[in-house]
């Protein structure tokens, strides 16, 4: 149960779109709703806040995720803390205009004592800066590392994010274990458990795709990386006679195109390869996996057990 402190509002864009959110539509978990707070009708400066009810301390802690989104030339400020006694303990902070795109937000939580979570949104200068959220998932366990995913959890995708402007590309990643609708293409089993009950991500090369299609999937935005770099370890399956591209583009934030890092086209049977890549960013940053439909419906590609480390790639 969540509780209003302030003033938040909640809208079905089914039913009206709101001037600046067009909303998930979806495309994560189902969700037609999301909160938001409408800038056009506060002053500059106006904080809302929305608190969770409180939860029992638990040995292995707790993971907050959530999805916000922050689009506008006058948006301010999203913070999410916890409070335990009455004392405020940092989980997330995010300022300024992020495009037209949800985000995935985590954070671990671990406390002595009982605690609950908030949501802070700061109106900005004007009218244009309304602040989204939605899917806030609060569950025990410690939250994996920024941007690693095995999509063995509940979540599917953990915090990675199909695009969600159709202008970007033309279908999704889904989800999928055993072997693709296709046959003849895609892996058999995944990596993770190497068994066909694991599930990994892929691309369906079937009808109605058809040749130079694309699917676009996001990282969350990523901290600055240490000067060392970071490494991104991922696995991929490329199997069929008709493949197309895989790529991997590095996005600093702010740009608006990527810089490729990384791609490959070939045939390598039902078999799993590791791919890896150095990443030094300055800035905040996404990376991005593209995939390409080739020649025809024997071309599926899929991804597993991405995972990023603070430390320069080996050989």
């Amino acid at each position: 149960m969540w509780a209003d402190v302030l003033r938040f509002a909640i809208w079905e864009w089914e039913k009206e779109i709101h001037s600046l959110l067009a909303g998930r539509q979806g495309k994560q978990h189902g969700a037609c709703k999301f909160l938001y707070i409408d800038a056009s009708a506060e002053r500059s400066g106006r904080i809302a806040q929305l608190k969770s009810h409180l939860y029992p301390v638990l040995p292995e802690g707790h993971c907050v995720e959530f999805y916000y989104y922050m689009y506008g030339e006058d948006v301010d400020t999203l913070s999410v803390f916890y409070m335990v006694n009455g004392a405020r303990y940092h989980g997330f902070k995010m300022s300024g205009d992020l495009g037209q795109q949800w985000h995935a937000g985590r954070f671990s939580v671990s406390s002595k004592d009982n605690f609950q979570v908030y949501f802070e949104a700061v109106v900005g200068d004007g009218n244009q800066g309304d602040i989204a959220i939605d899917d806030i998932n609060i569950h025990p366990g410690a939250c994996l590392p920024f941007g690693d995913c095995d999509f063995e959890q509940e979540s599917g995708v953990c915090t990675w994010t199909n695009a969600d402007n159709i202008l970007q590309d033309n279908f999704d990643w889904i989800v999928g274990f055993g072997g693709t609708p296709g046959g003849s293409t895609g892996p058999s089993k995944d990596h993770t458990k190497g068994t066909d009950k694991g599930r990994y991500l892929y691309i369906d090369s079937s009808p109605p795709r058809s040749q130079g299609d694309i699917a676009l999937l996001y990282s969350q935005i990523l901290p600055a990386t240490q000067s060392t770099g970071t490494c991104l370890k991922f696995w991929y399956h490329m199997m069929g006679s008709q493949l197309g591209m895989l790529r991997v583009y590095y996005q600093p934030w702010g740009a608006s195109t990527g810089t490729l890092f990384w791609e490959y086209i070939k045939d390598k049977g039902d078999t799993w390869f590791e791919g890896q890549m150095g990443v030094y960013s300055n800035t905040y940053y996404q990376m991005i996996f593209e995939a390409e439909i080739g020649a025809g419906a024997t071309g599926d590609i899929a991804l597993d057990d991405i995972s990023f480390f603070p430390s320069a790639c080996g050989d």
